[in-house]
């Protein structure tokens, strides 16, 4: 039969007569009935008639289960485990819940119940299996943002033996600021007595100063040192001219910086998170 908690609570006070009355109280068997029941729980597996007898020595190594409900407070709860795995007596197991001692980690952390651990388990399994696409698809978006820079730099690399010190001669300055285009602004002018158009975003900053502000900064006349070479693409990446850029005398290695920055924090990043994304995933042909 098995007892209820109350009962073998009262046998751990070593009060056999109230774990009987209490016995009877909850389940309604009769005297002899619950008389025999606690004796024969007293007894243990290990005691009961045709069962090899103890050495006498406890065991005091506990299971991971018997541990985990001592941690929780439940300790009828374990020792009714450790009688259940070991078959030693109600004395004993008793005496061996009690001299057990947590491990300083173990007292610590509180050990959570297997189940609950498992449920966690799994969430976090499911929060990192929902992650995985994400952080690939951002990876991705950041990469090919930034890509458009890259290439205006890698254009400029490979024209760098073209490149020429010229000055460029401001006749007036534009601004656009749209909703569907967005902002863009820049310079007509001369250059080798050629009219030309120049777009330099890093030159001053258009959003605060807008159109007025623009042209009181550089008004007509002004002249600019540039590196001009008439070969390159008039195409803007990233609102910039490729064949006309304001002059600075480490251009062409600021440009490499700018393609390693790229390699580094945009195309490393997606490679990392798409070998996430597949890393722990079944070949086709191993799927159940």
């Amino acid at each position: 039969m098995e007892l209820p908690d109350q009962v073998i609570e009262a046998l751990a006070r070593k009060q056999k007569i109230e774990a009987i009355k209490r016995l009877r109280e909850q389940t309604g068997v009769g005297l002899a009935e619950a008389r025999d029941a606690v004796e024969a729980f007293l007894r243990g597996p290990a005691n009961s008639p045709g069962a090899t007898k103890s050495s006498g020595r406890v065991d005091t190594e506990l299971s991971d289960k018997v541990i985990d409900a001592l941690l929780r407070q439940q300790k009828v709860e374990a020792i009714k485990l450790l009688r259940a795995e070991s078959g030693i007596g109600l004395a004993e197991a008793k005496a061996a819940v009690e001299a057990y001692r947590p491990k300083q980690s173990e007292s610590s952390h509180p050990q959570q119940p297997l189940v609950e651990r498992q449920s966690n388990t799994g969430a976090f399994a499911n929060i990192l299996a929902f992650s995985k696409p994400l952080a690939l698809i951002g990876t991705f978006v950041w990469m090919m943002v930034n890509i458009f820079t890259v290439i205006g730099s890698l254009i400029i690399l490979l024209n760098e033996a073209g490149y020429q010190a010229g000055v460029f001669t401001i006749d007036n300055v534009f601004y656009q600021d749209d909703h569907e285009s967005g902002l863009s602004w820049g310079f007509n002018g001369r250059l080798a007595d050629k009219k030309e158009r120049m777009l330099a975003p890093a030159l001053a900053d258009a959003k605060s100063l807008k159109s007025r502000g623009l042209n009181k900064l550089y008004p007509e006349g002004t002249k600019l040192k540039v590196w001009y070479n008439p070969e390159v693409t008039d195409t803007l990446f990233q609102n910039r001219s490729l064949h006309i850029m304001p002059y600075v005398a480490d251009i062409f290695t600021e440009e490499k910086k700018q393609i390693l920055w790229w390699g580094k924090f945009c195309v490393l990043p997606f490679f990392i998170a798409m070998m996430l994304s597949v890393s722990g995933q079944k070949p086709k042909a191993m799927l159940p």
